[in-house]
């Protein structure tokens, strides 16, 4: 528990640094550190049997939401929409936003039993109003017209993943043992001054570590990951790693460790891990900031 809380408190030294500096380069360090949402299929996991298949593309993004209507029907209504940033108290980005119409098309192509059917010229109306907020590339809410938020997540089916607490089934990681190909970005403005490496990261078997607290009763979980190679930069046993409280309703804390190496930390923010691709921000001691995206070889 020593270390775990050890570690926080310098990567909350290092990586609060991430608001001045933010501060000074404005909007170009606000979209490196929101990621677009993931692409695929999300649903809320609570048993409804509805869900949403969505598409990112620069910046644009075009879904599908199905369920049922009144009668138990089947229904698929559309929406897209360029995403907006969600700015923050404190002037910062810290997600993204899309209100659009629900567009519900009737009549059209047929695909089955089509041999005598009358098929009419589709139609399409505006039937509700939704609105998506993502705080993250795997966390987002959705509501429709005056009801209330409702949370949703990617839905994996090729990664066996790891749920933390029975009480808490939606904060789960993916599995990241694998290879993956690292792309980072580093410089003191992302601008002129940036300079981009890439490299093929091995991530290794996963261990989970418990902590129970004799006090308390609270059970603190970590589970880890060692990078066993491919850094592009020099560092001693690196670990990615997440931090959970059983019970807790926060999302784990996770990050990048390692025993000796640069001043610098990392930080993987959990609502921005999926099963193919999760992000690290790190600042150094001169306030060089560094982005690294990995994404999974050979997995989609």
């Amino acid at each position: 528990m020593k270390r775990l809380l050890s570690y926080s408190f310098e990567m909350w030294i290092l990586l609060g640094c991430l608001h001045c500096v933010a501060h000074a380069q404005g909007q170009d360090l606000d979209l490196l550190l929101n990621p677009y949402p993931e692409t695929g299929a999300w649903d809320a996991k609570d048993g409804s049997r509805t869900g949403f298949f969505m598409e990112v593309q620069n910046g644009i993004l075009a879904g599908a939401y199905f369920g049922a209507d009144a009668a138990g029907d089947n229904v698929w209504l559309i929406f897209s929409g360029q995403l907006q940033p969600v700015i923050g108290d404190d002037g910062l980005q810290n997600g993204w936003l899309l209100e659009s119409p629900l567009r519900q098309t009737t009549a059209g192509g047929c695909i089955l039993d089509c041999a005598e059917a009358d098929v009419a010229d589709p139609v399409t109306d505006e039937v509700a109003q939704i609105r998506l907020e993502f705080s993250g590339r795997s966390q987002a809410t959705f509501s429709v017209d005056d009801n209330e938020p409702v949370k949703i997540f990617p839905a994996y089916w090729g990664n066996p993943a790891f749920a933390f607490d029975p009480e808490q089934p939606n904060l789960f990681l993916p599995n990241l043992t694998g290879i993956w190909l690292s792309v980072s970005t580093q410089g003191s403005g992302f601008g002129s001054s940036s300079q981009d490496f890439s490299s093929i990261v091995v991530v290794g078997d996963r261990t989970v570590s418990r902590f129970p607290d004799a006090d308390t009763g609270d059970v603190f979980l970590t589970v880890s990951y060692p990078v066993l190679e491919g850094l592009a930069f020099t560092a001693v046993d690196p670990v990615i790693s997440c931090d959970f409280v059983r019970g807790s309703e926060q999302a784990p804390n996770c990050s990048l460790s390692f025993s000796a190496g640069p001043m610098q930390g990392f930080g993987v923010e959990f609502d921005s891990i999926t099963d193919s691709r999760f992000s690290l921000i790190g600042i150094d001691d001169v306030l060089t900031v560094t982005r690294t995206d990995f994404f999974r070889l050979n997995y989609d």
